[in-house]
């Protein structure tokens, strides 16, 4: 919600007045009416917006949301032009129905107050109720006369109900069961449904007289057809189609529409687009995992729901891909992590991806354990807590576990990295006479207290800034490029990488100061790693850049000319790398 409103702040700055027509607002749910809400509150540049919304005050379907939404708004001083619709006056009402008959006015004046009284003036129902009448032959054309004729007592007599969507619904019930079977199929793809799934379901041996019927709908008048979709000619004749589906059958009705648009697709082009894969595991996810008993179907339905999982996630649409996810865990066997290990694998850090932006978070812990306890070797596990540390950052009882988890993969992959806080003195004093330089190198570091973290964290970093010193920029520059695919020591360095950033949030050091020297003492041992084992990656760059503000903040102002050139070796590997995919998510 930030995000998006930050983004509506600046299109007003940027681009003046804006104006939108929202169809439908009754049928919004709450994120949705809230997003409005922000828009229009949020901030001082609103008054540029114009919005139009419709809603009918009679659908029971939001509740409460839409009386409450306008009554927020109106308590913040929004400024509201409500135009209440009610149904047309008997005098439009009997040009309809002269205009529908043929006739002038004054003569069809008496079938035209029935039809008001009956219709209540709402011009849908108008349209409706006269064609009730005629199917009933109560209102016909005599041909003897060359003029329609009616029986006004009859017209009156006929039971007509408030409710529109019954009264479409009795007219539905008398067409033929082809006929009936189209709008069933056509309601289940909602409104609308695109011209292309007609004509592939029209393959079908099951739907093969579809498209005819479909097209029979539209000359019915219950749908309209653009050249691209077929059309619901009202959203109550819709809901009236879908009415006709019972509900014991409708999972049933779904699954088995999915199953064979997806044969079609298949049979055709011999898999399905990205615009299809939607609407075919729409329709299928229906019936799962009850409807599905097979095994191979089952992993077939899996793999849809992994692709549409993958796709959603492309858009941005983590909500979309969670639940794709999901179902597609569903369909898995007890067995599966030895029938189909690479799919059970990928499908879990998947699932584990998408249900973290979704607030998740034990559904992607548990993917992710599930990843750890069943990953045959380290290398297929090391995605799986790439996620973990990124996820413990962020939403966690306890900060330390996030760096505890850096410490121990490191530790997997052969770093050997102490993961407790402290080491005693005369242990520091025995690693400086290890070291070929004097102990008056440390004197320069700014250290004002001789705590066992000082202690640590000085001496990496002294070590580090002696040893770089003798590597130029172009000898760095020069180093040969790894991948994470290539080399272990580029997953060291994305361990290194955050473990770094965990560091200096570490839960159990309150003191601001000594988790800046925890930081810098694992910057120090990452880039030391770095140039020792001539690692090129994804996160030098970024292991340089931090390493450039430590020098600055451990050794001063005298440093900082050392700390200009790591900078600018940094940026001059960012300028190369010109695929901004392969940097890290700083």
């Amino acid at each position: 919600m930030p995000l998006i409103t930050t983004i509506h702040e600046s299109s007003f700055s940027s681009f003046g007045a804006r104006g939108a027509f929202l169809r439908w607002l009754s049928m919004a749910d709450q994120t949705s009416l809230r997003l409005v809400h922000t828009m229009l509150t949020g901030n001082e540049d609103s008054t540029s917006l114009l919005l139009v919304g419709s809603y009918r005050n009679d659908d029971a379907q939001n509740g409460q949301l839409m009386p409450d939404f306008l009554g927020s708004l109106l308590s913040l001083n929004t400024s509201l032009t409500t135009i209440h619709l009610d149904g047309i006056p008997e005098n439009s009402v009997n040009l309809m129905v002269s205009d529908a008959l043929g006739i002038v006015p004054r003569l069809c004046a008496p079938l035209s107050s029935v039809v008001y009284r009956k219709t209540r003036g709402n011009p849908y129902h108008v349209g409706e109720f006269l064609r009730t009448l005629v199917d009933k032959g109560l209102v016909s054309y005599s041909l003897r006369q060359k003029e329609w004729l009616w029986d006004v007592d009859k017209v009156g007599d006929v039971p007509m109900t408030d409710n529109v969507l019954q009264l479409i619904t009795a007219k539905m019930s008398t067409l033929p069961m082809n006929s009936q079977m189209a709008l069933k199929v056509a309601s289940c793809f909602g409104i609308k449904v695109l011209a292309s799934i007609v004509q592939s379901l029209s393959e079908t041996d099951q739907y093969s007289t579809l498209q005819v019927d479909i097209d029979n709908a539209v000359k019915e008048g219950f749908i309209d057809f653009d050249g691209k979709h077929y059309k619901f000619s009202h959203d109550k004749v819709r809901e009236a189609s879908y009415e006709l589906i019972g509900d014991a059958e409708r999972k049933r009705f779904h699954f088995e529409i999915g199953m064979c648009l997806y044969s079609s697709c298949v049979s055709r082009d011999g898999d399905e687009d990205e615009e299809n894969l939607f609407t075919i595991i729409e329709q299928i996810n229906y019936g799962v995992p009850s409807l599905i008993s097979e095994e191979l179907q089952r992993m077939s339905v899996a793999e849809l729901n992994y692709k549409a999982g993958l796709a959603s996630m492309k858009r941005w649409d983590f909500g979309g891909s969670f639940r794709y996810m999901q179902a597609a865990q569903s369909l898995l066997s007890a067995d599966s992590w030895n029938t189909h290990y690479g799919f059970a694998l990928s499908l879990h850090y998947q699932l584990a991806k998408a249900a973290y932006p979704c607030g998740a978070i034990d559904v992607a812990k548990s993917a992710l354990n599930e990843i750890d306890q069943r990953g045959k070797c380290l290398e297929d596990k090391l995605d799986a807590y790439d996620l973990l540390v990124r996820m413990l950052q962020h939403h966690q009882d306890d900060p330390s576990l996030a760096f505890h988890t850096c410490c121990k993969t490191l530790k997997l992959l052969g770093e050997d990295v102490p993961s407790d806080d402290g080491i005693s003195r005369s242990a520091v004093m025995q690693l400086i006479g290890t070291f070929k330089y004097s102990i008056t190198l440390t004197s320069q570091l700014k250290i004002t207290s001789f705590t066992q973290l000082s202690f640590r964290s000085s001496i990496e970093l002294a070590r580090t800034r002696f040893n770089t010193s003798f590597i130029s920029s172009s000898e760095m520059l020069s180093m040969p490029r790894t991948t994470c695919k290539q080399s272990s020591s580029a997953e060291i360095m994305r361990f290194y990488y955050h473990l770094a950033l965990v560091s200096y949030t570490k839960g159990d050091i309150e003191d601001r100061r000594a988790r800046g020297l925890l930081c810098s003492y694992y910057i120090s041992r990452w880039v030391s790693y770095c140039l020792n084992q001539k690692v090129i990656c994804r996160h030098t760059p970024v292991a340089l850049g931090f390493y450039s503000a430590v020098l600055v903040h451990g050794f001063g102002e005298r440093n900082c000319r050392e700390a200009l050139r790591f900078g600018k070796v940094a940026l001059q590997f960012l300028n190369e790398n010109e695929d901004e995919n392969e940097l890290p998510p700083t």
